[in-house]
């Protein structure tokens, strides 16, 4: 990008136009859209995406409030959050299908469900941190 492009995207009033695609970022306030932009063209420069498409998922977000991030620029604690709930949900799923917890008493299950998922969340919130350092990426408050 451009300083003219770079400096287009930080004063916005409400949209962050991508200069290389014809869809817009509308995700509520302009200093949300610069960051966004900004964290998208520097994930960009370090070949981990190849688009400045905003996820279903950030949009969501973003609906209920909250300030979408991309993933390697979530904190430890969300990051924690994010892929424990995944997980636990998706074992809430996948374990009746599979017969695993055939026999279990609730509490066994549930004790087990919550240390797994915690876990699992613990692991990828710390691989998390040591990829945004890998890359070298910004904080998200620098951005």
């Amino acid at each position: 990008m451009s300083r003219a492009q770079i400096a287009r995207l930080r004063t916005s009033a409400t949209v962050v136009e991508n200069p290389t695609h014809e869809d817009h970022m509308y995700l509520g306030t302009a200093e949300t859209n610069r960051r966004y932009a900004a964290a998208l063209a520097e994930l960009q420069a370090r070949g981990v995406i190849h688009t400045h498409k905003i996820a279903p998922f950030n949009r969501l977000l973003e609906w209920f409030g909250f300030e979408p991030r991309p993933v390697p620029f979530l904190s430890w604690k969300q990051s924690l959050l994010i892929f424990t709930l995944g997980f636990a949900i998706a074992q809430l799923i996948v374990d009746p299908l599979l017969s695993w917890t055939t026999g279990l008493s609730f509490g066994f299950h549930t004790v087990e469900l919550v240390i797994s998922a915690l876990i699992f969340g613990g692991i990828m919130a710390v691989f998390q941190v040591w990829r945004q350092h890998k890359l070298g990426l910004s904080d998200w408050e620098q951005l």
